[in-house]
């Protein structure tokens, strides 16, 4: 009893505050962070996704973490390998500044980096990027707006840049896991990508939700074309079922919305 009132108790302080100590990292979020109070209440976030990343990482490689929000995908991969870079892509004004301070004062800081861009298929342009005047809706910012909040929008504009730019930029790195979840833009990264998915073969974890895909005029099996363009298989996540053209596709991400790609044998 006494363990359940400290445990709830700290929980507490942890959100006045709006920091808390995860892996050993103290962890800035906004107010009424959904992915703060999954970290902080069960220990992980998207505990699936967290178990796929960690066993298609290599030592020895760079990790690309694109719609990085507040470090819960990055922070756990640094964590159990020491010899891992991760480049973290986040353009939100929501989430950025929370971001930047857990990074600048994490014991990471050396092998983790803060690119505040939106990472398209173009780089150069400055683009609008949509964020919501509500707590706990950053997990919702995007390039369009896609209806799934119900609060009221706000636009702002954004540098951006790509996968490939950054890569090259850096010396090509081997690169053994990208991860992409920018609610409904996925393909844009994706496309601006197409060099080191070509020269690394990394592992490819992506959102692919269809409530997104009528802001983007896309459709389910457009992520199918795109990977079979650049010599990859998609697989639902978690149960790893191969995807294959079908009218049941639609259906299916209804109740997966995260894909794995795999470079084809």
């Amino acid at each position: 009893m006494l363990s359940r009132i400290r445990r709830a108790y700290t929980i507490r302080r942890t959100f006045l505050l709006g920091r808390g100590v995860w892996h050993g990292v103290t962890v800035y979020f906004p107010p009424r962070s959904m992915i703060a109070s999954a970290l902080f209440r069960t220990g992980s976030w998207e505990p699936e996704i967290t178990r796929l990343l960690a066993g298609a990482t290599q030592p020895g490689t760079t990790v690309l973490d694109v719609g990085a929000n507040i470090g819960a995908s990055a922070i756990p991969l640094l964590a159990a390998f020491p010899d891992i870079h991760v480049l973290s892509f986040e353009p939100s004004p929501s989430v950025l500044q929370f971001l930047a301070r857990t990074h600048e004062e994490s014991r990471f800081r050396d092998r983790w980096e803060v690119i505040p861009k939106a990472a398209t298929e173009q780089p150069g342009a400055d683009i609008t990027f949509t964020t919501f005047d509500c707590p706990g809706a950053d997990v919702f910012d995007g390039l369009r707006d896609t209806g799934r909040t119900g609060a009221l929008a706000r636009q702002v504009t954004v540098p951006t840049t790509t996968v490939d730019t950054e890569w090259q930029s850096r010396g090509r790195p081997p690169v053994s896991v990208l991860k992409v979840d920018v609610e409904g833009a996925e393909l844009g990264v994706l496309a601006g990508a197409r060099a080191c998915l070509a020269e690394c073969r990394p592992v490819v974890l992506t959102e692919w939700y269809p409530n997104n895909f009528a802001a983007y005029g896309v459709c389910a099996g457009a992520m199918l074309e795109f990977a079979d363009s650049v010599g990859y298989e998609v697989f639902l996540v978690p149960d790893l079922y191969r995807v294959t053209p079908s009218p049941a596709l639609h259906y299916q991400l209804l109740l997966r919305e995260n894909l794995m790609l795999l470079p084809k044998a």
